[in-house]
């Protein structure tokens, strides 16, 4: 809510960067398939106590990928299968997301979403074997690479930086994305972004998630290879093939 004498220029200023929010989380939200998706992906959100000791929250992966292999987990163990409700995390929570590559193919991966402050963010992994030039204010960054049968964990457990739930309270939407391509133009959107002063891989705050998330877009339809008549040219359609990409969603209750 703006003052009550603001002048309606200045109130579409100021909610423009809320609404782009809005329509890039839906437009990441439409990409959701893990009932659909044909690529072998399976991801845990975790936190992390003082003693390092991790706590299943959220596990998801993708159903119609089994080849007959054993379900992973049960939804009723997990203490955010009540009545539908959301699980709650506390603020200032560690956590971290545990990804298992479970197809016969390599599995390039992306964490975009927004938290509970409708901020925006974006995990953010440097290149460390490129050499930065300290002149510029970007530098290249790494995708983040599964092979087959690979566990990762992100951020990395041995890494300074620690992922920990800001306030305020309220629901956060984070999406965890898998391509059978790399983010080609996702990260070079994403190197554009002005060094910040942490080191090494992080999550970040995004001026611009909108632009973010149509190059999401545009890197999806590359990897699915889709003909170009299907879209009729039309930039503003997108068209995906379940066979190249998957899109697991995770929601929880800040507190």
């Amino acid at each position: 809510m703006g003052t009550q004498t603001e002048a309606v220029k200045s109130a579409v200023m100021r909610l423009v960067p809320k609404l782009k929010t809005l329509l890039a989380a839906k437009l990441c939200r439409l990409t959701v398939n893990d009932g659909s998706s044909r690529l072998g992906l399976r991801a845990t959100l975790e936190t992390v106590s003082a003693t390092e000791e991790t706590t299943p929250v959220i596990s998801q992966e993708t159903f119609r990928y089994r080849q007959g292999k054993e379900f992973f987990f049960d939804t009723q163990s997990l203490p955010y299968a009540l009545a539908g409700a959301f699980p709650q995390i506390a603020t200032g929570t560690q956590i971290q997301y545990r990804l298992e590559n479970i197809s016969d193919r390599s599995i390039y991966c992306l964490l975009f979403g927004v938290d509970s402050g409708a901020n925006p963010l974006c995990f953010y992994s440097p290149d460390s074997s490129s050499v930065t030039d300290p002149s510029q204010s970007t530098q290249p960054l790494q995708n983040l690479k599964l092979s087959p049968g690979e566990v990762r964990v992100i951020p990395k457990t041995n890494a300074s930086y620690k992922w920990r739930i800001p306030g305020p309270t309220g629901l956060s939407e984070i999406y965890l994305l898998g391509s059978s391509q790399p983010f080609t133009q996702t990260l070079k959107v994403l190197s554009q972004i002005p060094r910040s002063k942490g080191q090494g891989e992080r999550i970040i705050d995004l001026s611009d998630p909108l632009k973010v998330v149509q190059a999401i877009q545009s890197d999806l339809q590359t990897a699915s290879n889709v003909p170009s008549e299907v879209t009729n040219g039309d930039n503003n359609v997108y068209a995906l093939n379940v066979n190249c990409w998957t899109t697991l969603s995770f929601v929880y209750q800040v507190v």
